[in-house]
């Protein structure tokens, strides 16, 4: 994702205004007051153009030997020659864009003063943007080094005016970025990408991504030489790093085309939409009162308790969140641990079914194209696993695939280090597997899957070392974290230009299984072991789509955390703060504004966590409809529109979760006695894991067995299987166990979802017989109370007490729900 890369243009508007709060009320805020050059100035800001920067430092900067320091996310230049008067101009800009197209000219009058100086850091430029010297050689033109994906340094003096030489070098961006100033611009970006992620808008998500990109690069080269900057403050530095990683992720996270259903209680969600409006309306309160300009005394003098009220009120829904996130990040994980348990097995499976393929083929040209393109598969199966494994502690599952991970992170960190874009590798890598496989597309698929798995296990590795201090801050309840956050983050890889491409991982997974059957499928029913190979291969895509969806959706989780986990930090740092900006700035308007500021970083966090309490719901509603709610919220709305959306989705949940439609809901209709055959292979149904029978299949929503006895619906939902072993010969009690991933299917008017929800397990027992008399059914108490499972999952049954020998068939008969096409 390179800087600039999106057509989106953000609401400056609506954004600059929060910018200016969150700079205000910044700790940083006072010491680039102090630290301005006596005759300069210093412009910081999100978004600002260079002419309104030079008409307020005018009076101010002096033109003889002053310096002028911008320090924004995006600037913005006139279109001609713009002359800046000041012996030293420094400059740091996410962005620098011309308005409305064109070639910008700066040109920096020193006044002869021989030590003049410009320097620019930055990733990226739109237009022709040149700087000069007056009475100069010329403009040098600014040119960036590589794909403009990550900063640089460029430097040009009044000695040598006609160069501009960029640089990546870490400690060159670091000591650029030490100053108080660009520190705070990077907190600015922060904070506004921390908005623009909650506007439910692909592009809005997109921007935001590119602004955290520059942050994360930016704080990792100052984290990384830390050593040399012993006066800035690090604990501040490691809170904005762990914030902008979290938002980053759910940048990355939303890739994934699965919507994560959470298992809403109506009670709990109620309590907590209540609890979190409570504290937005105070909030609203508090500012509106500050901004009416009455009382500004008495509103000052009291603001340390008004603030200590606020705390007290906002600490317990916070705290319940991140409990309520770190349960749910530990039911994923135990989740994508066991389906990583799967995916490990059937790869080591594959590799000697596909080299006794591989050796019964003739053809040494069919031989090699083979054999290339289905090492793709193993190479993704042996990655994701090892992503897993790191995501989850690097346990013991899978040795081998987490030390390829880590080679893959290698990589990954090379690539990065060398300027290489990591999204064309992906992209280029995935367009060539549904390409014809010769050698050179199954290379670019083999470097695609690198790139892919080395991003996910980059992340991942993030995730884990975070999620440590989160659990910590739980267990212990001492939520000071700042000091273990940064060393973590000196053990974190380096994510400086990370991208997944845009591109949903588990779509590798059905390109490869396309590829490889386009390979194998010529041989079945030629060589024996073909068949075979192709049903552990839709195997492994199964698993393999899951374990991706898992993962993405663990970042996605974790964002949520560790975002909660920052916005607790500033409630409770809130008061020592406001002591430190009372005594450092003596002027009250300064004072107002800065008291403003943090009234508004509480806002916008309670907005967020509105947010996504409502996007879970959201969920849940397009889970039971397949389709999506009406109701929404973003970060930009005010209190009353908050409030009634908000309050209209506890309505709608109740709706949710009873089954009831209204408005262009059809309502679901009941179905009973489906039939679906899960028929016995070559080897049969059943192989021994952990000294117990057990067989493994995936429903997949291609498959029309079950749409074709609803006319074609396929939208269904399971209220109560029963399980039958066909061909069984025991006599008495068949108790089963039947298990399901989590991972769920569905598909409507030709539209496929994929889901990940919680798993399920439960039990089914009955007496054979003609018909079999059944005990226990695999049926859900409370139908309400689950987000009721899809057939289009992946099955394990568990015979406990079961004659297994002879079985040619698993017989489901399926009641459940389903949701007409229109």
């Amino acid at each position: 994702m390179a800087t600039g890369s999106t057509a989106f243009v953000p609401d400056w508007d609506a954004l600059n205004p929060i910018a200016v709060s969150y700079a205000d009320s910044s700790p940083l805020m006072p010491q680039v007051i102090s630290a301005t050059p006596g005759g300069g100035y210093v412009g910081i800001g999100l978004q600002k153009n260079l002419v309104d920067i030079l008409g307020e430092a005018e009076g101010t900067l002096d033109p003889g030997r002053g310096v002028l320091v911008i320090a924004v996310d995006t600037l913005t230049l006139a279109a001609g020659t713009t002359t800046i008067k000041a012996m030293a101009l420094s400059i740091m800009a996410r962005r620098i864009e011309v308005d409305g197209g064109g070639s910008a000219e700066i040109i920096q009058d020193a006044g002869g003063n021989p030590k003049a100086m410009t320097q620019i850091f930055t990733a990226g430029v739109a237009g022709g943007v040149s700087f000069g010297f007056a009475g100069g050689a010329g403009p040098a033109p600014l040119v960036l080094a590589t794909d403009q994906s990550a900063p640089q340094v460029l430097t040009v003096a009044v000695a040598n005016p006609g160069n501009l030489n960029p640089t990546n070098s870490i400690p060159v961006i670091a000591d650029f970025l030490h100053s108080p100033w660009n520190l705070l611009a990077l907190e600015v970006t922060q904070s506004a990408a921390g908005v623009l992620l909650y506007q439910s808008d692909p592009g809005a998500l997109e921007f935001a991504g590119e602004m955290l990109q520059w942050v994360v690069a930016g704080n990792y080269a100052l984290i990384s030489q830390s050593g040399s900057f012993p006066s800035v403050d690090f604990d501040s530095v490691a809170s904005v790093q762990g914030a902008a990683l979290a938002q980053l992720n759910i940048t990355q996270a939303a890739a994934s085309g699965a919507t994560f259903v959470p298992i809403l209680s109506q009670g709990t969600y109620e309590d907590e939409i209540n609890s979190l409006l409570q504290v937005a309306q105070i909030y609203d309160a508090k500012i509106s009162a500050f901004r009416a300009q009455k009382d500004l005394e008495s509103l000052l003098s009291e603001f340390a308790s008004t603030l200590s009220g606020i705390s007290q009120s906002a600490e317990a829904p916070l705290i319940n969140t991140l409990k309520r996130l770190n349960s749910e990040q530990a039911q994923l994980t135990s989740q994508l641990n066991n389906e990583a348990i799967k995916l490990n097995s059937v790869t080591e499976q594959l590799v000697p079914l596909q080299q006794e393929l591989v050796e019964a083929i003739q053809d040494e040209f069919q031989k090699e194209l083979l054999q290339t393109a289905i090492s793709i598969l193993t190479t993704l199966g042996t990655l994701y696993v090892g992503g897993a494994a790191i995501l989850i502690g690097d346990p013991e599952i899978a040795t081998v695939a987490a030390k390829q991970a880590k080679a893959a992170l290698d990589l990954l960190e090379k690539a990065i280090s060398a300027g290489e874009s990591l999204a064309e590798t992906i992209n280029s890598g995935y367009t060539s597997l549904g390409s014809a496989p010769t050698k050179a597309d199954a290379e670019a698929a083999t470097a695609g899957a690198d790139a892919l798995g080395g991003a996910l296990a980059g992340f991942g590795e993030t995730s884990a070392l975070l999620w440590q201090v989160v659990n910590g801050a739980i267990t212990s309840g001492d939520w000071n974290v700042n000091q273990p956050l940064m060393a973590a983050l000196d053990k974190a890889p380096n994510l400086n230009g990370f991208s997944i491409g845009g591109l949903d991982p588990a779509a590798y997974w059905d390109a490869t299984v396309i590829q490889t059957e386009a390979m194998v499928k010529p041989y079945q029913g030629k060589i024996g072991v073909a068949d075979t190979y192709l049903t552990m291969v839709e195997l492994a895509a199964a698993y393999g789509k899951s374990v991706a969806d898992l993962q993405m959706k663990l970042l996605g989780l974790f964002n949520q955390g560790m975002d909660a986990l920052d916005r607790l930090q500033s409630v409770l740092d809130a008061e020592a703060q406001w002591e430190a900006l009372q005594k450092d700035l003596d002027d009250k308007e300064a004072q107002v504004n800065g008291a403003i500021g943090l009234l508004e970083r509480g806002y916008n966090s309670v907005k967020r966590d509105i947010v996504v309490a409502v996007d879970n719901y959201r969920a849940a509603f397009l889970y039971q409809w397949l389709q999506e709610s009406d109701v929404q919220v973003n970060a930009s709305m005010d209190y009353l529109q908050l409030s009634s959306a908000a309050q209209k989705s506890i309505k709608s949940l109740e709706d949710v979760l009873s089954g009831t439609a209204s408005g262009s809901v059809r309502p679901r209709q009941n179905f009973q006695n489906l039939t679906y055959e899960v028929v016995a292979g070559p080897d049969g149904l059943f192989e021994t894991v952990d000294g117990k029978r057990q067989a493994r299949w995936t429903i997949a929503t291609s498959d029309t067995a079950l749409a074709d006895q609803l006319s074609g619906n396929g939208a269904i939902y399971l209220t109560e299987t029963k399980f039958e072993l066909v061909g069984g010969t025991q006599s008495g009690e068949v108790q089963l166990g039947i298990e399901i991933s989590g991972s769920f299917g569905n598909i409507r008017n030709g539209s496929d979802y994929r889901f990940v929800s919680q798993p399920v397990s439960m039990t089914n027992n009955y007496r054979p017989g003609d018909p079999p008399t059944f005990i226990t059914t695999w049926k859900f108490a409370d139908a309400a109370a689950y987000m009721t499972p899809t057939p289009y999952t992946q099955w394990t049954l568990t015979a406990h007490e079961a004659e297994t020998e002879g079985v040619s068939a698993i017989k489901m008969t399926i009641a459940g729900l389903f949701l007409q096409n229109s």
